[in-house]
C-alpha cells in the first residue's frame, strides 16, 4: 500500500500539457524538479530557452522537455562491464570497446598529413645520420 502522502505527492505532478505555454520560473522549477535559483542560473546562462515579458522571466512549456532532451547523457552501446577486481563482484567498471572505424580513419589522415608536413618542412627534425654527423662534430672540437 502507498502511503497517503506519496500518492498526494504523484497527484501533485504537472504535466506538461496542462500547463500554460507561458510558464513562471517556479512552475519551471516544479515541473523539473530544481529550485527557483537553479531555473533562473539557466536562464541566465542561457541554456534553457526563455521570454521576458517586462521584468518576468518566462519560459515556453516546450522549452522545459527540450532543455531535458538536449541535456540527457546518453549510454554509451559499445560498454563492456568488468569487476573492479577478483574480491569485489558488486561494483562494475565500463570499458569502452575501443575507437570506432571513424575515429581510426580520422587518426590515419591526421597522422599522413602530419608526416607530409614534416616531409615539405626543412626545420622539421634532424635525421639520424645529421645528428650523428653533428655529434662527431661536436666531439672533434
Amino acid at each position: 500500500m502507498i502511503p497517503q502522502d506519496q500518492q498526494d505527492k504523484e497527484a501533485k505532478q504537472i504535466q506538461l500539457g496542462d500547463l500554460p505555454r507561458l510558464v513562471t520560473v517556479k512552475t519551471a522549477a516544479e515541473y523539473l524538479g530544481l529550485s527557483q535559483s537553479q531555473v533562473r542560473a539557466l536562464v541566465a546562462a542561457n541554456r534553457i530557452a526563455h521570454t521576458s515579458i517586462g521584468a518576468r522571466i518566462m519560459i515556453p512549456r516546450e522549452a522545459l522537455d527540450d532543455f531535458i532532451r538536449q541535456n540527457t547523457v546518453q549510454p554509451c552501446h559499445g560498454e563492456i562491464q568488468f569487476p573492479v577486481s577478483a574480491f569485489s563482484k558488486s561494483v562494475n567498471v565500463s570499458i569502452s570497446s575501443g575507437l570506432k572505424a571513424d575515429a581510426v580513419e580520422s587518426a590515419q589522415r591526421l597522422l599522413r598529413i602530419a608526416d607530409s608536413l614534416k616531409q615539405h618542412s626543412p626545420n622539421s627534425s634532424i635525421s639520424a645520420t645529421g645528428a650523428q654527423v653533428r655529434a662527431n662534430r661536436q666531439k672533434s672540437s
